[in-house]
């Protein structure tokens, strides 16, 4: 991973440069679970208010298609803000992320500190169930 992950490029029609290293080392005590985490990075990124779902982002898979500006991708093609969708276990929730850049991702996991990852990486990539794009 580079040393630094300021100015990454949103989408065209988004706000120019994001700070991504703001973002890393966040507390999830101070961030809430993984879905808040990610409405906060996206309100800030892209001015995207997120719907405030319960616990999970169970409600995104089935909401997503009817909510303007989501649309689904496939992983090879995600982007920089893009969500990424993991399911962690029968007995766990989902869990989400947000794309730094092609192959790196930013998320929170309960009881640790944001942090950039690989997708790639086997444990990631054989979680990874959907990914959205968003378009405003």
């Amino acid at each position: 991973m580079r040393a630094s992950l300021v100015d990454a490029l949103p989408p065209a029609g988004f706000p120019v440069g994001f700070n991504w290293d703001a973002w890393v080392g966040r507390s999830s005590a101070s961030v809430g679970n993984c879905w808040e985490f990610l409405r906060l990075v996206l309100r800030e990124a892209l001015g995207a208010e997120l719907p405030p779902f319960l616990d999970d982002v169970v409600a995104l898979r089935t909401a997503a298609p009817r909510v303007t500006g989501w649309q689904t991708v496939a992983l090879t093609t995600a982007q920089p803000f893009d969500v990424l969708v993991f399911d962690m276990s029968v007995r766990r929730p989902p869990h989400v992320g947000v794309v730094v850049e092609p192959g790196l991702f930013l998320h929170c996991l309960k009881g640790g500190e944001s942090v950039v990852e690989s997708y790639h990486r086997k444990f990631w990539r054989d979680r990874v169930s959907e990914v959205y794009h968003y378009n405003r």
